[in-house]
């Protein structure tokens, strides 16, 4: 378990935003060569990866949520929805 003491100790040592580290990390895929990129994410890193879907600027083509939630309408990125739902 963490103590307070170490939760102060990470959140001071921690320079940069989770937002702004996310899209420098994806900044520096691209910079490598990759393209289109697809994003997993699970809970609370499903919620970075609805978030970072909706940023038109990053190459972000295919997004995979399990127990995500935010809000917004994510079908209009490409104009297009799909559901995975079982009928």
């Amino acid at each position: 378990m963490c103590s307070t003491a170490d939760h102060r100790r990470v959140s001071a040592s921690r320079k940069e935003s989770a937002y702004r580290y996310l899209i420098r990390m994806i900044g520096e895929l691209e910079s490598q060569g990759v393209g289109d990129l697809a994003l997993l994410g699970f809970s609370m890193g499903g919620h970075w990866a609805y978030w970072l879907s909706r940023r038109p600027e990053l190459p972000i083509s295919k997004t995979v949520t399990f127990y995500a939630a935010r809000d917004g309408d994510y079908s209009t990125k490409l104009g297009l929805s799909r559901s995975l739902r079982p009928d």
